[in-house]
């Protein structure tokens, strides 16, 4: 009766061990090949993509716009803080963002770098502040800002309030108004009266105020506007990835989208084979059927 008991736990356990390595060999050979895809992926992003951490997201290459938002500052008040701050939070987003550089600014017109910038852009965000006026760049870099609104709707202007008022921007203070009469000596009153417009106009617009709240919740608020205005939700990854397909697939089938109730999918695995990858993309595919909800806290301007 021993030897038979014996004997029985001896054929478990050898069972056991067998379906054990049987699991172990399935799981490495998944392993292997999961690899042997991530190399393949990185070998032919080496060769297409491009040699830059500032690669322009889907959107931005699907509809051939050099750039998605174009800041407008006096650097003088905003470029080592809150601009500084924004600028990074947006790149980081994957929202493709032209901040000029002051090597650019030169002459009395805007260069085709700039001018082609602006044209470029979708979204306009200039930074109002106490000095914005004071540059003749910033002023002309606003007018075409303007212009472009005007010709195309998809283009939009979003003010941001730094240290100033709405009086301000509506030259009803002296703020800008003493900028302006002092530009309209050395310009003409015709160039001028371009810039006043544009100012007036831009004062209607909804725009935020910075005073209102800290810079951490502001940005973070303008970010996400941005990116429900040029509709995507996109994670930084390589649009060159090869062999994604299928395993992008499988998952999708497994979340189940547009079923009711709420789906939990994990991608497990040893480190480096492309699970956070295949979740990006995986996100990327899926995030035009999530809801994004922000607080609409922008401040209507009469």
């Amino acid at each position: 009766m021993m030897e038979e008991l014996v004997g029985i736990v001896v054929l478990a356990l050898v069972t056991f061990l067998a379906f054990a390595v049987i699991v172990g060999l399935a799981f490495a050979f998944r392993g292997l090949l999961l690899i042997k895809w991530k190399k393949r992926s990185a070998e032919h992003n080496l060769d297409e993509s491009p040699a830059t951490t500032d690669d322009l997201p889907p959107a931005a290459l699907r509809q051939g716009i050099d750039y998605e938002v174009f800041l407008s500052f006096r650097g003088l008040d905003t470029r080592k803080n809150f601009t500084d701050c924004l600028y990074h939070d947006l790149v980081q987003s994957g929202i493709h963002t032209f901040r000029d550089a002051e090597k650019l600014q030169v002459g009395d017109s805007i260069g085709d770098e700039l001018h082609q910038a602006i044209k470029n852009s979708r979204i306009y965000i200039p930074v109002l502040s106490k000095n914005y006026a004071n540059s003749k760049w910033c002023l002309m870099e606003l007018a075409q800002m303007v212009k472009s609104k005007r010709s195309s709707a998809q283009r939009q202007i979003f003010p941001i309030f730094y240290d100033v008022e709405p009086s301000d921007v509506k030259l009803k203070t002296n703020t800008y108004e003493r900028a302006l009469s002092q530009h309209e000596k050395k310009y003409g009153s015709r160039r001028v009266l371009e810039w006043r417009e544009a100012l007036i106009e831009v004062s209607k617009l909804k725009a935020w105020e910075v005073k209102s709240r800290g810079h951490g919740e502001l940005i973070k608020l303008i970010v996400q506007k941005v990116l429900i205005e040029l509709k995507i939700n996109y994670l930084n990854v390589s649009d060159h990835i090869v062999g994604i397909d299928d395993p992008v697939e499988q998952v999708t089938r497994l979340l189940e989208v547009g079923s009711e109730g709420v789906r939990m999918v994990g991608i497990c695995g040893m480190g480096g084979i492309g699970k956070t990858t295949l979740a990006k993309v995986v996100y990327n595919r899926l995030s035009s059927h999530l809801r994004v909800a922000v607080s609409s806290l922008m401040s209507e301007k009469q």
